[in-house]
C-alpha cells in the first residue's frame, strides 16, 4: 500500500456576505397577520398564545395548493402515509402548520383513526416542556390540546437538566440538543423510524447569514439537509438480536416561507403561539432575524436563495464524490478500525473540497460523533493524529462503567457488542494452525473458572500492557511434553498452558494491526484487573471461557443517509 497522505486547503466561500449584529435599536414593527410587537427591553417572560380573527381569512388561502406541495415532499422523503410518523411540535406557527399539513396527508391516504376512534392512526406529536420558565408546563398542556384538536396523539416530555439548566449563553444550543435527545428516545420508545421538524426557507436564510457571518465553507452554507438519518445513542438487544435504531430526520416544509406559516394556520382556523426568546436580542439568529426584516420579501430572498440553492448543488456533488471515495479506497476490519489505501484514494488527484470532506466523513466514522467534524480539517486531522492512540505518551483505557456479568451483552464506546459466559464444553477447534494442541482440548472442562457462579468482568481497551504480558505470557515455563502437564486426577491441562498456547497465537493476529487501532479494541478483565479476554484476537485466559466482540458501529461510515434536493 501506498504511505504518505496528502491534505488540502479548507474549502472555499464562494460568497461572503457582512452583516452587523449587535443589538437593534428597532421596534419590532406589527405584522399584518398578527405577529406581537416588542421592544428590545419589554420582552414578557411568558409566550404569547394568537388567535385566528375571522373566517373571511379561510376563504382567501388556497390551502389545496399546500397540501399539494406538502404531498411532493413527502413522495421525495420516500414517505408512505402507513409509515408511523412523529411531529416535532412547539406551538408556534410552523409547528402548527406542520401539524395541519400531516394531518391532511395521512388522513388522505385513507387510514383513518386509531383504535380510540379520536386520533389519526400513525401519527405522534412530540412536545417538549424545557422547564426554563414557570409557565412552561401550562404552555406544553395548551398547545397539547391544540394539537389533539386537529386530531393528533401527543406526548410531552419535560427536560430532566440533570447538570443544571444551560446558562443564558448556551441556552438554544442546550435546549435544542436535549430536544432532540428526547425526539429520539420517544421515537425509540414508540418504534417510530420517520420525524418531521418545521423548518422552512426563512430558516435556511437565517442560518446562511449566520453561517457567513462565521467564515463558514461552500459546504456549510448549504444549510440543513431535506433528509438525513440520526443515530439514536440507546441500543436495543432482543432474543440475542443487535438492532441500532436511527430516525430519518425529514424537513417537509423547506420550501415554505414564514409567510406560508401563518396562511396555513389561519387558513385551517388553527391558533399557534409566540414565544418571546424567539425576538430576544440576547441571541445571534434572533438579531438576523430582525436584521433581515422585510428584505426576505423582495428580491434579496430571491437572491439569497438561488445563492443557497447553488451551495445545495455543489454538495450533492461533493457527497457523491465522497461516497465513491469510500467505497474504493476505504476497508473496514472486524477488529474495529478502517485502512485508507492512499494508493487508490489518490489524493493529489481529488479536488481540495472534496478531500476536505472525505477526511471529516472518515474522521466522523472514527470518533463516532452524530454531527460531521467542524472547522478546518488539516487541524482537525492533525490534532487527531497526535492525540488519539498514536501518542507517545500513557494511553489511559476506556472502562465499561457496569460490570458484565456471565450471559450477558453491552454495547461498548458506541461500536463494539461484548459478551461472555463460562462453559463446561471445550471446543477442539479453537487454536486453528496449532495441531498439537487438539488431542488436549477436547471433552469437559474441570478448569475451576467454571465453578465462580459470582465471576464479574469489566470491559476496557487494551493499553501496552496487554501486548507485553502476551509477550511474557508465551515465555513462562511450560513442558514441551503436554502430557506431564495434565492435572493427575482430571488428564486435563492446567488454565496456565492454556493461555501460554492462547498468548502465542493472539500475538499472530496481533502483528497485523496498527498500533492505534490495538488501542482501541476492547478485552475484558476481572475484578483485580487480572486479563481474561481480547476477543477480537482470541485469546483467553480459560478454556471454559466464550468470549465475543462484534464490530457494529453506531454511525456508519459516510455518516448515513443524507439528501440535499
Amino acid at each position: 500500500m501506498a504511505r504518505g497522505l496528502v491534505l488540502c486547503s479548507q474549502t472555499r466561500t464562494i460568497a461572503k456576505l457582512s452583516f452587523f449584529l449587535s443589538y437593534p435599536k428597532l421596534w419590532f414593527k406589527p405584522h399584518r397577520h398578527h405577529r406581537p410587537c416588542y421592544g428590545p427591553h419589554n420582552i414578557p417572560s411568558a409566550r404569547v398564545f394568537c388567535h385566528c380573527v375571522n373566517s373571511q381569512t379561510l376563504n382567501l388561502v388556497d390551502m389545496a395548493k399546500y397540501n399539494e406541495a406538502f404531498s411532493r415532499r413527502m413522495a421525495m422523503a420516500g414517505i408512505k402515509h402507513h409509515n408511523s410518523i412523529a411531529l416535532g411540535v412547539s406551538g408556534g406557527p410552523d409547528s402548527m402548520a406542520l401539524c395541519v399539513l400531516a394531518a391532511s396527508w395521512k388522513t388522505e391516504g385513507l387510514y383513518g383513526v386509531d383504535n380510540s376512534g379520536k386520533f389519526i392512526d400513525g401519527l405522534l406529536a412530540i412536545i417538549v416542556d424545557h422547564g426554563l420558565r414557570s409557565e412552561s408546563k401550562d404552555e406544553a398542556s395548551l398547545v397539547g390540546n391544540r394539537v389533539s384538536e386537529i386530531g393528533i396523539r401527543c406526548k410531552i416530555v419535560r427536560c430532566d437538566w440533570l447538570n443544571g439548566k444551560p446558562k443564558q449563553g448556551h441556552l438554544q444550543e442546550s435546549a435544542r440538543d436535549m430536544r432532540y435527545k428526547i425526539f429520539q428516545d420517544v421515537c425509540m420508545q414508540n418504534q417510530i423510524s420517520v420525524l418531521l421538524v418545521a423548518h422552512h426557507a426563512d430558516d435556511q436564510a437565517e442560518l446562511f447569514i449566520l453561517r457567513s457571518s462565521r467564515d463558514s465553507g461552500v459546504l456549510g452554507l448549504a444549510g440543513m439537509a431535506f433528509t438525513s438519518q440520526v443515530f439514536s445513542s440507546h441500543t436495543n438487544f432482543c432474543n440475542n438480536d443487535w438492532k441500532n435504531h436511527s430516525v430519518l430526520l425529514v424537513r417537509p416544509l423547506l420550501d415554505f416561507s414564514k409567510e406560508d406559516m401563518y396562511k396555513i394556520c389561519q387558513g385551517s382556523n388553527r391558533d399557534w403561539v409566540e414565544d418571546p426568546t424567539n425576538r430576544s436580542p440576547l441571541f445571534a439568529r434572533n438579531r438576523i432575524r430582525a436584521s433581515l426584516g422585510n428584505l426576505l420579501s423582495g428580491t434579496f430572498n430571491s437572491e439569497l436563495q438561488a445563492v443557497i440553492s447553488a451551495c445545495r448543488r455543489t454538495r450533492i456533488y461533493v457527497d457523491q464524490i465522497c461516497n465513491s471515495l469510500i467505497k474504493q479506497s476505504i476497508t473496514v476490519m472486524d477488529q474495529g478500525y478502517a485502512v485508507i489505501n492512499l494508493k487508490t484514494l489518490n489524493p493529489s488527484k481529488i479536488e481540495d473540497i472534496c478531500l476536505s470532506k472525505f477526511i471529516t466523513l472518515v474522521l466522523q466514522f472514527v470518533s463516532q460523533r452524530q454531527r460531521p467534524i467542524r472547522g478546518s480539517t488539516s487541524k482537525l486531522l492533525l490534532q487527531y493524529i497526535r492525540t488519539i492512540p498514536c501518542k507517545g505518551t500513557e494511553h489511559i483505557a476506556a472502562f465499561l462503567s457496569e460490570p458484565l456479568l456471565p450471559g450477558q451483552t453491552c454495547y461498548f464506546m458506541n461500536r463494539f457488542i461484548i459478551s461472555w459466559k463460562l462453559s463446561k464444553e471445550i471446543s477442539s477447534n479453537w487454536f486453528r494452525g496449532e495441531p498439537l494442541s487438539l488431542s488436549y482440548l477436547q471433552g469437559d472442562c474441570h478448569c475451576c473458572c467454571v465453578n465462580e457462579d459470582e465471576m464479574v468482568a469489566k470491559v476496557r481497551t487494551m493499553i501496552d500492557a496487554d501486548w507485553l504480558y502476551l509477550a511474557e505470557l508465551t515465555k513462562w515455563p511450560h513442558s514441551d511434553n503436554f502430557e506431564a502437564t495434565r492435572l493427575p486426577l482430571t488428564g486435563k491441562i492446567t488454565c496456565l498452558d492454556y493461555s501460554r498456547l492462547s498468548a502465542k497465537v493472539a500475538l499472530k493476529s496481533l502483528k497485523s494491526i496498527p498500533v492505534a487501532a490495538r488501542k482501541s479494541m476492547p478485552l475484558l478483565v476481572d475484578d483485580h484487573g487480572r486479563l481474561l479476554s481480547i476477543p477480537s484476537i482470541g485469546f483467553k485466559h480459560c478454556p471454559c471461557m466464550k468470549a465475543s466482540s462484534v464490530f457494529k458501529p453506531r454511525v456508519p461510515l459516510g455518516g448515513g443517509h443524507s439528501s440535499f434536493l
